[in-house]
């Protein structure tokens, strides 16, 4: 099983907020395919209100996902949704898929500036499924 996380993070100095994608991956040698489950969070260090947002995606291999985060309210780590995505190996077994999120935070901290949306991306690299590993 592979997995990893990518984040996009942002100051309200001194705080760090981040929009948080953690992704995990079971191969099938079989089938020669993966499914892929991402997990989108948000981090905030302090208090904070802010109501649900729609339009929040996930966007598996070029497949994307919309859906309404919930609120957030007070400190914490929120889940604000998931999506699972089966996807196909190159012949050789190998695979590495983009995986990235877009959330509005739509909120004006401390500092006085308007937080707007956060889009965290990268690059998923999946176990290889020739060698013998899922």
């Amino acid at each position: 099983m592979a997995s990893g996380t990518i984040k996009k993070e942002f100051t309200n100095y001194p705080k760090k907020y981040a929009v948080i994608l953690e992704w995990t991956s079971t191969g099938d040698a079989s089938s020669n395919t993966s499914t892929v489950n991402v997990v989108m969070k948000f981090y905030c260090p302090y208090d904070i209100s802010i109501g649900s947002r729609s339009g929040t995606t996930i966007t598996i291999d070029g497949t994307t996902y919309t859906f309404t985060a919930p609120a957030c309210r007070g400190a914490g780590t929120y889940t604000l949704g998931s999506a699972s995505k089966t996807v196909s190996h190159n012949p050789d077994g190998s695979k590495s898929i983009s995986i990235s999120g877009s959330f509005y935070v739509g909120a004006t901290f401390g500092d006085g500036v308007s937080y707007g949306t956060y889009k965290p991306s990268g690059t998923a690299t999946l176990d290889n499924l020739e060698s013998g590993e899922s």
